[in-house]
């Protein structure tokens, strides 16, 4: 074979491995913009106590199978994934809440987790959102509102309506194939609720025997599947001392009292 047919073949083949590697790094890139909502978990609990006091703790576990296509789209360099500092999750903590974070792996996968502790005043003014997904999806982590007669509403809203899967994307050379791996990344990932309180009131969630917590799920295949809003909420409430009650009654009387003459 004469240098020039040689030539001709060394180019061939590196435009080949070059065209490959470009189809590569399109595929990473598409997967890890579509799948990033897909491929987490978030598991939230809430515990009311009687003091009027609250501990909130949400852990975002990402899958290793999108740690390890991160790792392959930054060519191995440390990505905010790995670190548990991505911008997938917007918080607005008052200072005077405590907040605890850390990070571990639970079989392969990473787990980031956020602990928060404060007063119900304080919760009032949490904010903890999320906007993840190509459609820029967006997440109430949490939400309470006060309400008369001791109680409180704990809400998160997921708002799936413009997310789209991979197969949706018909430009996309590679949808056929992203959408089976992205359903079987999906397979048993959930949003999940857990709520702890003296005395659970209304919910759309599963109320335990004692009435005292509640549990809810919300499936990803199911999510994606049927492009909606969901929300999660309870009304619950806690108790107060007595001698609160008694100083809430006698602050009563008192501006209730007519004027003296």
């Amino acid at each position: 074979m004469g240098y020039s047919a040689m030539l001709l073949l060394n180019l061939c083949a590196n435009k080949k491995e070059n065209i490959m590697k470009r189809s590569m790094r399109f595929l990473l890139a598409s997967l890890l913009l579509t799948m990033v909502s897909g491929c987490f978990e978030a598991n939230q609990t809430i515990v009311i106590n009687d003091d009027q006091t609250a501990s909130y703790q949400v852990d975002l576990v990402v899958s290793s199978a999108l740690l390890a296509m991160a790792k392959m789209a930054s060519e191995g360099a440390e990505t905010s994934l790995e670190t548990c500092d991505n911008e997938m999750l917007n918080t607005d903590v008052p200072e005077s809440m405590s907040v605890e974070k850390k990070s571990y792996y639970k079989d392969d996968d990473l787990v980031c987790s956020f602990k928060i502790s404060g007063s119900l005043s304080d919760f009032a003014e949490l904010k903890m959102s999320g906007s993840m997904g190509k459609s820029g999806s967006d997440f109430d982590f949490i939400a309470i509102e006060s309400l008369p007669d001791n109680q409180i509403k704990i809400s998160s809203i997921f708002d799936f309506t413009e997310e789209s899967s991979p197969a949706d994307e018909a430009q996309n050379p590679f949808a056929d194939s992203m959408d089976g791996m992205f359903t079987a990344m999906l397979s048993n990932r959930a949003f999940r609720w857990s709520v702890t309180a003296p005395k659970i009131i209304e919910t759309n969630g599963q109320i335990s025997a004692d009435g005292k917590s509640v549990n809810w799920e919300l499936p990803l295949s199911v999510a994606y599947s049927e492009k909606a809003k969901y929300e999660f909420y309870s009304i619950v409430q806690y108790n107060i001392p007595w001698y609160e009650e008694l100083l809430n009654f006698l602050v009563l009387s008192v501006a209730t009292q007519p004027p003296l003459k």
